[in-house]
Parts: structure tokens; sequence; C-alpha cells
């Protein structure tokens, strides 16, 4: 089971966001001023054998001024199921490293 966040919102259970294998595990708030949008982000990333890696996300929620939001660090706990997990291929990373060197090395390099 592994580490984990048990995250509350408004004094309500929400989600045990974690896994043993995960590499990070992160919880978020964000504001965007141009949206006037606040949102609460759970989420992770393992690496896998292949060289890939795979994101999972328990939780992305909308918040509003008010909101209380509480994290605590649990150890043991079973984890919420994940609302998203995607995989990357090792390749696909490289292949994108290897896109922003040329796209950097054109911008700063003179030929």
């Amino acid at each position: 089971m592994g580490l984990g966040f048990e995250i509350r919102i408004n004094g309500e259970a929400t989600v045990i966001a974690g896994r043993a294998e995960l590499d990070v595990l992160t919880t978020m708030v964000t504001f965007v001023r141009s949206h006037n949008d606040i949102e609460l982000r759970a989420g992770g990333m393992q690496r896998l054998d292949d060289g890939g890696s795979e994101q999972v996300e328990w939780l992305l929620r909308k918040l509003a001024v008010g909101d209380e939001i509480r994290i605590r660090i649990v150890d043991g706990k079973p984890p919420s199921e994940p609302i998203s997990v995607e995989r990357e291929a090792g390749d696909s990373r490289e292949q994108h490293e290897r896109e922003y060197y040329e796209q950097l090395k054109r911008k700063y390099e003179r030929q």
C-alpha cells in the first residue's frame, strides 16, 4: 500500500491518493486568475521497467473561496481507485526530449 495522502474537503473524506510503486506523489491547489478558477489535484508518477512511465490521477476538483482542505499523510491505508491512468512509452519521452533539444538548438546556436 505505501505512503498516501488522505484528502478531505470541507470535512468530508474525499480520496486517499497513493500506491506503493509510485516514484512521485503530489497534491496541489492551483488558482488561474484569467479563468477565475481554483482546482485541487492529487496524482503521481511511476517509472516502468520498459523506460516509460505511468501518470496516475486520483482527484481533480474545482474549489471555491471558503473551501477547507485537509491533507493527512498516511501509511498502509488502501488507496482509492484512480480516476485516470495514462501510460507513456519510453521512446515517446525520448522523442519529445529530442524535439525540444532541436528547438533550443535552432534558437540559441548560430549557424
